[in-house]
């Protein structure tokens, strides 16, 4: 095996690779990786300027803003914010066929992409809290839709 770095962001044809030399930003750590015995499919990667970032979670455009807003804003760094620790994007065409947008069931997914270094700990609690937000933004919902449907039988029994 030969690997070799580049700023080709390591991705299907890599992983299920036959051919003896990787040119992808992987150095050869991925190359093949789907043909092994296990057949674990790597986190997905890319660079944006000279970062590189794994794909977090998918959703839809306000669940990925906030989960991305959950990991910028967030204490210990200076002035409350760490520039683009995080950041969400829309899926681009090529990207809309890999499995973890497709079977996300939305017809416009966002991935929400995190700096490499970030750890997971730290992206399992912002997706939890941003989980805990919706369930009670939905708890609020239905709460709101109820009284209206019990405003509505009062005034049309007066």
């Amino acid at each position: 095996m030969i690997g070799t770095y580049a700023d080709l962001t390591c991705g299907e044809a890599c992983w299920a690779a036959r051919l003896d030399v990787c040119r992808c930003s992987c150095s050869g750590a991925n190359h093949g990786i789907t043909r092994s015995a296990t057949g674990e499919r790597p986190t997905r990667t890319r660079t944006k300027g000279y970062s590189r970032y794994r794909l977090a979670a998918v959703g839809s455009w306000s669940r990925a803003r906030t989960i991305s807003h959950e990991l910028t804003w967030r204490d210990g760094y200076p002035h409350g914010r760490c520039y683009f620790d995080s950041f969400e994007q829309s899926a681009a065409k090529h990207q809309r066929k890999w499995p973890e947008f497709a079977n996300s069931g939305i017809s416009h997914p966002y991935g929400v992409w995190v700096r490499e270094h970030m750890p997971q700990e730290t992206v399992d609690a912002a997706i939890a809290r941003t989980e805990q937000k919706e369930a009670e933004k939905a708890v609020a919902r239905h709460a709101r839709h109820a009284r209206e449907a019990e405003d509505a039988e009062v005034a049309a029994a007066s």
